[in-house]
């Protein structure tokens, strides 16, 4: 169960109450509770703790946790068993949950990840050899830029127009402001396609759609297709 929150916000614990008329052997025991750098990840566990089975409707010590306070905009809730019911392929029942904590700053979570920051003394080199690689596109990316930051047409073998239609994403003739989008750059040779919606396409496990994130779900690779791989 994934959490995206507005904003960053520094969790420090975490509650939760069964539903009482699915039995109490459905009840939520082991879990994990982890953080993430966008809505598709990477994952880092923050809090593993085995809930009691409490009364219903109440928040008692066994079904209340705290961890340090940590900071992510990108949360995720693992529940990995219950109290032993193995109808319905194992399943949970939660009733109501709550999160502690606080509204961070937008740069928290980056300081928490970068560590203590790099000496007075790094070697310039170094740093240049780090420009160098990360300016290098992955094996058949474009040579040139793309037309970032500007309207375009992505047009299929069929000649149809990818589009997005209310937030369907689709084929059409049509050359329209439905069928108009924005390729932003991701960062690593990467980019977003941004549709006239302001909604990003995704591959989210293998359904194509749209989404307002910026995470990994959303970013793709342009790559040029050579006369040798067209039959």
């Amino acid at each position: 169960m994934t959490f995206v929150f507005p904003k960053i916000y520094n969790l420090s614990g975490w509650r939760q109450q069964c539903v009482p008329h699915w039995g109490t052997t459905f009840c939520l025991k082991d879990f994990k509770v982890q953080k993430g750098r966008s809505h598709g990840g990477p994952w880092e566990d923050v809090f593993a703790g085995s809930a009691e089975v409490t009364p219903p409707h109440t928040y008692t010590a066994g079904s209340s946790f705290e961890w340090p306070e940590t900071a992510a905009r990108y949360w995720k809730l693992v529940m990995l068993s219950n109290h032993g019911n193995r109808a319905y392929g194992g399943g949970v029942a939660l009733q109501n949950m709550e999160f502690q904590g606080r509204e961070g700053d937008e740069d928290e979570d980056e300081d928490e990840d970068e560590g203590e920051g790099d000496d007075e003394g790094d070697d310039e080199d170094a740093d240049d050899d780090d420009d160098d690689d990360e300016d290098e596109d992955p094996e058949g990316a474009l040579e040139a830029p793309y037309p970032l930051d500007t309207a375009v047409f992505i047009t299929s073998h069929f000649n149809q127009q990818l589009e997005d239609r209310d937030g369907v994403v689709g084929v059409h003739p049509d050359l329209g402001a439905f069928q108009e989008w924005t390729i932003t750059d991701a960062g690593g040779g990467k980019v977003f396609i941004k549709s006239h919606q302001n909604q990003q396409l995704e591959d989210r496990d293998g359904v194509v759609g749209v989404h307002p994130d910026l995470g990994a779900f959303q970013e793709w690779t342009i790559s040029r297709v050579a006369d040798e791989d067209v039959k």
